[in-house]
């Protein structure tokens, strides 16, 4: 009987990454899949939460579902307020992380793709988690989906209460039969480009934009994971777009332009360079300046190859690198996407779609499990496959 299986509960920061929002379709789909081959469903009652997201970020619950709402506007809330969608015979539920928070005596199956920034920690006293994947290290190691954006600021209120937020549901949690996937794993496993082309048209539009925010955009400096985020994720992915372009680093070394400050041309690497040092300098945690400032050197050098553009001077503002500082916007939007159609790169790691992928295929379990590297073939063709 369907009405015996626990409930999923799925929590998200979409507007994040990209990789949130696809994961959602991908389950959504999983699920209208299943109930037309096998009339049957694989849960009841679905419950997506919408956390605050990592420490300092922009969005709030309520913003993130807003944003989800411009991917899935089928299900725009406002149309069915606290009634729920149906796909099959499962009912679905965009919910801020407020209303999870008052959830009650269910039972539910967990996947946790962001911090449970905002969550009650009396939801894990008021309804029971049989199960638990997350997208990140098991504690003590910190991940961005635990503990990873804070911990490096509790002399900040702020921090300390975030802190205390987590240590409190960590109570709960640590009981929790959970399914690790280490970013160190998601790392290995590439978000294809056929996987978005595969998407819906209007949604696969929206993740590309996401895809070029994500080359063009940096975590600002005044943020403590920065550096991390930089050097161990955004540098890889970069320098893979690179590669697969067919493009070098020395291919603009000797490259000029005229500077109105400067009588002569100037180096553009130079001009990059001197941002760069900038950048590095007004960070608030960076345990090795020297080695960001390299990484950093290079992952906007191979911004300026793929672009044809520079950014906009930041040395009176405290602006990062975005889409919005990166100069002739549409202009770099156009060459990275043409680049994009001809080569097929893959993108970046797959992060949350696999979370997902391990989400609805290791229905039950009863004992942690850290996923090793040896399966890491199996995954790529897993989640080729949602």
């Amino acid at each position: 009987m369907i009405w015996d299986k626990p409930k999923h509960i799925i929590f998200h920061d979409t507007d994040e990454e990209l990789d949130d929002q696809t994961a959602i379709q991908k389950y959504i789909k999983y699920l209208e899949d299943y109930w037309v081959k096998y009339n049957e469903v694989i849960t009841k009652e679905v419950y997506f939460v919408a956390t605050n997201g990592v420490y300092k970020s922009p969005l709030n619950s309520d913003e993130r579902n807003k944003v989800l709402f411009e991917y899935f506007p089928q299900y725009y809330k406002e149309y069915f307020p606290g009634l729920g969608h149906r796909v099959g015979e499962t009912i679905i539920h965009f919910i801020n992380i407020e209303e999870a928070s008052a959830l009650k005596d269910m039972e539910f199956r967990m996947l946790q793709i962001a911090p449970l920034t905002g969550l009650n920690p009396d939801f894990f006293k008021n309804n029971k988690v049989i199960s638990r994947v997350l997208m990140g290290e098991k504690l003590p190691a910190p991940s961005l989906n635990t503990n990873k954006s804070w911990c490096n600021n509790l002399e900040e209120d702020e921090a300390l209460l975030l802190d205390k937020e987590f240590k409190a549901q960590n109570e709960f949690l640590k009981d929790i039969p959970t399914r690790y996937i280490t970013t160190t794993f998601a790392r290995k496993i590439p978000f294809s480009y056929d996987t978005i082309n595969s998407l819906p048209e209007h949604f696969k539009t929206k993740i590309f934009d996401k895809v070029f925010k994500l080359l063009v955009g940096r975590v600002p400096p005044n943020l403590g994971f920065c550096e991390n985020v930089t050097i161990g994720a955004n540098h890889p992915t970069i320098m893979s777009y690179l590669k697969s372009f067919n493009l070098s680093l020395e291919d603009a070394a000797e490259k000029t332009i005229k500077i109105p400050t400067y009588d002569d041309e100037i180096l553009v690497y130079s001009v990059i360079e001197i941002h760069c040092r900038y950048f590095v300098e007004n960070m608030t945690s960076c345990k090795d300046k020297e080695l960001m400032f390299e990484k950093l050197s290079e992952i906007n050098k191979a911004v300026y190859l793929i672009t044809g553009n520079l950014y906009k001077t930041q040395r009176y503002t405290m602006d990062t690198f975005s889409a919005d500082s990166i100069i002739n916007y549409e202009e770099s939007y156009k060459r990275f996407m043409d680049l994009v159609a001809k080569y097929k790169p893959s993108l970046t790691p797959a992060y949350d779609v696999l979370a997902m992928y391990d989400f609805i295929t290791n229905y039950e379990f009863t004992e942690e499990y850290i996923i090793p590297m040896s399966e890491t073939d199996k995954y790529i063709t897993g989640i080729s496959q949602l």
